[in-house]
């Protein structure tokens, strides 16, 4: 698998995954099903990015290697946060709507991360 390929998976997936997460939970008729909708999803999106998040870590990959994708992600969690209190900055900081803003903002950038921690385990396997 080449760079080339890999970037273009990326592209060609993380819209398409993103809209069918927004849309599953919106689909639904009553607030508090949507609600608990998104909490499930955001659920299941964070246990898949710890699955391969841990995976990729446990790799035989260098020490040196492994140093910077421990730094890299722990820069990531920084900005997830960072990202998530801009999305849902509208709505009233103690509101379940802002709650529910942020956890529609996790979910989404925990699957776009697992799609890129996805790509940064076959490029370690394939060497």
């Amino acid at each position: 698998m080449n760079l080339r390929s890999i970037f273009f998976g990326l592209v060609l997936l993380i819209p398409t995954t993103s809209l069918a997460i927004e849309s599953k939970c919106y689909e639904l008729t009553n607030q508090f099903d949507v609600d608990r909708c998104i909490v499930n999803e955001n659920k299941k999106f964070k246990e898949e990015y710890d699955k391969y998040y841990s995976h990729l870590i446990e790799l035989k990959i260098p020490v040196e290697h492994r140093d910077k994708i421990v730094e890299s992600e722990e820069s990531w969690l920084k900005q997830l946060n960072k990202d998530c209190e801009n999305y849902a900055y509208y709505a009233d900081e103690n509101s379940d709507t802002n709650e529910i803003l942020k956890l529609e903002c996790r979910t989404e950038m925990y699957n776009h991360r697992t799609i890129f921690i996805k790509y940064l385990i076959n490029m370690a396997e394939s060497f």
